[in-house]
């Protein structure tokens, strides 16, 4: 309903680390469909899937029974399973991307259909021949260009979540740049540190250091008023890695 789509994208909206998963109803089976419930979400950190799928019933009696489900929950799964084995930085779509239990699907867009779908951030679930069931869409629904992919999303909240995990045991420290174990300078080490192992796993565009990351805490950002009302405040710039929606043969 209009009434609960808009409060599931407040409570998206609302809480920083989040991102959903919205399922398209159960009886969407046209791209044409999919666009009109498209230009309903505005949302910069969430997902729409195009169908749900089937799979066996344990609670039926009848053996064999299926029962139609949504998508979002083996989604979440898959989105879990990319995350702990490569990292945020890995779209959770592809053909290892396969949804694991599903025998069928409400609906199986074809090439035609996940074009359409595609550019509009929408992602679709199809059958893949000698892959199964499988996740065939990166995007995410926001019109930020900084979070068009899904990846992208992940991969923000997890660079701003572990830099505010590393960062607390320096509140309430003294607030200065002067000498080299000043607050500032240990900010900066941190968070250089952190990005460093996340660039040596792959997870930041760029040969070097510099060309994947910055991190800045100095007098610019930190003049005397600002220091003065209790802030120390620290820029962090990352350079994402984008997956390869379009491998082209000539």
């Amino acid at each position: 309903s209009d009434a609960l789509r808009t409060g599931f994208i407040d409570y998206i909206d609302n809480h920083e680390f989040t991102v959903g998963i919205l399922d398209a109803p159960m009886g969407t089976v046209t791209a044409t469909d999919m666009k009109i419930l498209r230009k309903k979400i505005n949302c910069e950190r969430a997902i729409l899937i195009n169908t749900w799928h089937r799979v066996n019933d344990p609670l039926s009696d009848v053996s064999g029974k299926y029962r139609t489900i949504p998508s979002s929950g083996a989604y979440a799964g898959i989105a879990a399973r990319t995350i702990e084995k490569i990292g945020p930085w890995k779209a959770p779509a592809g053909t290892d991307a396969k949804v694991n239990g599903a025998i069928e699907l409400v609906w199986d867009a074809k090439k035609g259909d996940t074009d359409m779908m595609n550019p509009l951030g929408i992602v679709s679930i199809v059958t893949k021949p000698n892959y199964g069931i499988v996740v065939w869409g990166a995007r995410s629904v926001s019109n930020d260009s900084n979070y068009k992919y899904v990846s992208d999303i992940l991969m923000d909240i997890y660079l701003r979540k572990s830099v505010q995990l590393a960062t607390q045991p320096f509140v309430f420290e003294p607030n200065e740049g002067d000498g080299d174990a000043n607050l500032w300078n240990r900010i900066i080490a941190s968070c250089e540190g952190f990005l460093e192992y996340v660039r040596l796993q792959g997870g930041l565009k760029g040969k070097t250091s510099a060309e994947a990351y910055y991190v800045k805490c100095d007098a610019e950002l930190n003049p005397e008023p600002m220091v003065q009302r209790g802030y120390c405040i620290t820029e962090i710039g990352y350079a994402s890695k984008k997956p390869a929606e379009f491998v082209v043969f000539r």
